[in-house]
């Protein structure tokens, strides 16, 4: 089954925005669904596509003669900027709508779950080591390595309220707002931004150009949130 969004306004008894079922697609016009009717619009006012043979999903920028010529670089979930949690629910959503849904990996993905629980493992935690990149669960691995080092210093596990998992939160909830005001800074306009943006990058002034370029800087303040991380976990 072959779907598409509405995104342009056409002056019809069709709503944008409303997902239909295409029948046909054509170069200048395609043929949808409606109500169990055909119903002839534009191809260039079906924007987005899925499921559409020979035709990779996404949004189009098309031509004059309403040819698709440009695929439109999408935000999140893109290579630039992946993001494996929108991009699970999109595959599910996806499959989902036209049908395709692989029900033998969902199967798989149910059965290993029972397996995990029988041994004792969290299924939920193994489901997210799976699922997301490397570049995501080294981060968390080296935070479990320092869960282990203050428990074993302890004696004990830390409770939810404990500084560790305080420390933690605050360091989480601090990325985000770091991330946010990072992508406010990639502005140009109003003036203002940029000259900020300008004035902020200190290291390409201060350090050589070889050490800014590398990762070592990235690593360098890694280890130091985790030696700040071991610290205020382990105090009394």
């Amino acid at each position: 089954m072959q779907w598409a969004r509405l995104q342009l306004d056409i002056g019809c008894q069709l709503r944008r925005g409303a997902w239909y079922r295409v029948t046909r697609m054509g170069a200048l016009e395609s043929v949808v669904d409606v109500n169990w009717r055909p119903h002839a619009v534009p191809t260039y006012a079906l924007q987005e596509a899925i499921g559409l043979p020979g035709v990779p999903d996404g949004t189009y920028l098309v031509d004059a003669q309403g040819r698709a010529a440009f695929l439109k670089e999408p935000g999140i979930g893109s290579a630039n900027a992946p993001g494996p949690q929108a991009r699970l629910m999109s595959l599910v959503i996806r499959g989902i709508l036209t049908r395709k849904l692989p029900w033998g990996l969902v199967l798989i993905g149910v059965f290993t779950s029972l397996v995990m629980e029988i041994v004792g493992i969290p299924s939920l935690a193994f489901a997210v080591g799976v699922y997301l990149p490397m570049n995501s669960t080294a981060p968390i691995f080296c935070g479990g390595l320092v869960r282990a080092l203050v428990d074993r210093k302890r004696g004990g596990g830390e409770s939810d309220a404990g500084p560790g998992v305080l420390f933690s939160s605050g360091l989480i909830a601090g990325g985000s707002l770091m991330g946010l005001a990072f992508a406010g800074l990639q502005f140009d306009y109003p003036l203002w931004v940029p000259r900020l943006r300008d004035a902020l990058a200190l290291g390409p002034r201060i350090l050589p150009a070889a050490f800014v370029a590398s990762s070592i800087p990235g690593l360098l303040a890694f280890l130091v949130l985790g030696a700040l991380l071991y610290r205020f976990a382990t105090k009394p």
